[in-house]
C-alpha cells in the first residue's frame, strides 16, 4: 500500500489503540510519503498509532501541531513495531500529560534518519521530541533537535533501553527541568550502552544537566562537541551523572558550559567517569586530555568545525 501526497488533518480519536489521523494495523507495512499530518489528536499517537509488529515507512512527511493526551503527540510506536522514519519534519507537536511530544516508542525498534524536530513539547511529561522506553536496538541518524521542551529530557528521554545509538545528531536550545538536551534513566549496559557519536549539543539548558543527564545508566560519548550548555541551579552544564552511572567520554570536546559547580562534567561518588583524548575546560585526568581553547570556527553561530591551527587537530586516540 502506498499513500503519497495526502494531507490528514483534524482527526480526533479517543480509542487507546487508534491514532487521531491514522492507525497502522498490526503486521502491515505501508509506504507513506510526502504526506502532511496536522492538527490531529488522540489519547496515544495524535497523528499516527503504529500497532504491534507493523513496519510502515514514513518518507518526506510533515507532522505539525498534532496532540496526544498521553504519549506520542505525532506518532506512537507500539510493541515490536519497526517503523522507518526518514526525511520527516516534526514541529509543534505535543503531549499534554504523557511522554514524547513528537514520538513515543514503547518496546519498539524504529529507525529515524535525516529528520528535524523543532518546538515539540511534553507539557507535564518527559521527552519533548522523543520518549524511548523499554526497548532494545534503536538508531537515530543525522537528525536535528531544536527548541523542544519537557520536564525531563527537553529533546529526548530514554528509559529502560539498551543499545540506543545517536549518530551525527545535533541538539540545540532544548530545555527541561533536568536534562536539557537528553535524560537517560536506567538505560544502557555493557556492551550495549546508550551511545552518542559525532553529535553536537549546544545551548541546551536545565536546572541540572544542561546537555546530558545520566541516572543509573551506561553511556558513551565519542567524537562529540558539547558547548554552551547550562545548568542554572545545579551541577553539570554539559553532563550530569548520578546513581552508579558508568559514562565514557572519548575524543570529545566539553568547552565553556556553565553551572553553579562542575560546569562541564559532574558525577557523584557512586558513578564511574572515564575521560580520554578529550578537551575539557579546566582539564580532566585521563590519557591524552587537553585543557585549551579548541579554536572553533564560529561557535556563536553554531559552527564547531576546528580551525586549521586548533590544538585539538590530530589529538584523538588515533593521532
Amino acid at each position: 500500500v502506498v499513500l503519497d501526497g495526502f494531507t490528514i488533518t483534524g482527526g480526533i480519536n479517543n480509542d487507546v489503540i487508534d491514532g487521531g489521523g491514522m492507525t497502522i494495523r498490526t503486521g502491515s507495512d505501508p509506504l507513506i510519503q510526502n504526506c502532511t499530518f496536522t492538527n490531529n489528536s488522540a489519547d496515544f499517537g495524535g497523528g499516527v498509532f503504529v500497532r504491534q509488529n507493523a513496519k510502515p515507512n514514513f518518507i518526506g512527511c510533515n507532522f505539525e501541531t498534532n496532540t496526544s493526551t498521553e504519549d506520542g503527540g505525532a506518532i506512537f510506536c507500539d510493541t515490536d513495531s519497526q517503523p522507518v522514519i526518514e526525511n520527516c519534519i516534526f514541529s509543534g507537536n505535543s503531549s499534554n500529560t504523557g511522554d514524547g511530544g513528537a514520538i513515543a516508542v514503547d518496546d519498539a525498534s524504529p529507525i529515524i534518519t535525516n529528520c528535524t524536530f523543532s518546538g515539540n513539547f511534553a507539557a507535564e511529561g518527559s521527552g519533548g521530541a522523543l520518549s524511548l522506553s523499554d526497548l532494545r536496538d534503536m538508531t537515530i541518524n543525522n537528525s536535528q533537535f531544536t527548541s523542544n521542551t519537557a520536564k525531563k529530557g527537553g529533546a529526548v528521554y530514554i528509559y529502560d533501553a539498551k543499545d540506543v545509538q545517536f549518530t551525527q545528531c545535533s541538539f540545540e536550545s532544548n530545555s527541561a527541568d533536568f536534562g536539557g538536551g537528553i535524560y537517560i534513566d536506567d538505560s544502557g549496559m555493557t556492551p550495549v550502552p546508550v551511545s552518542f557519536t559525532n553529535c553536537i549539543l549546544w545551548q541546551n539548558s536545565a536546572y541540572g544537566g544542561g546537555g546530558i543527564y545520566s541516572d543509573e545508566s551506561v553511556v558513551t560519548v565519542t567524537y562529540c562537541t558539547v558547548s554552551g550548555n547550562s545548568a542554572t541551579q545545579n551541577e553539570g552544564g554539559g553532563l550530569y551523572c548520578k546513581n552508579s552511572s558508568e559514562v565514557t567520554v572519548m575524543n570529545s570536546i566539553y568547552w565553556q558550559n556553565t553551572a553553579d559547580a562542575s560546569p562541564d562534567i559532574f558525577y557523584d561518588g557512586n558513578s564511574t567517569m572515564t575521560i580520554t583524548y578529550s578537551d575539557i575546560t579546566g582539564g580532566s585526568t585521563g590519557e591524552g586530555n587537553l585543557n585549551t581553547d579548541p579554536l572553533f570556527e564560529d561557535p556563536t553561530e553554531g559552527d564547531f568545525h576546528l580551525q586549521s591551527n586548533s590544538p585539538c587537530n590530530g589529538t584523538d586516540e588515533n593521532g
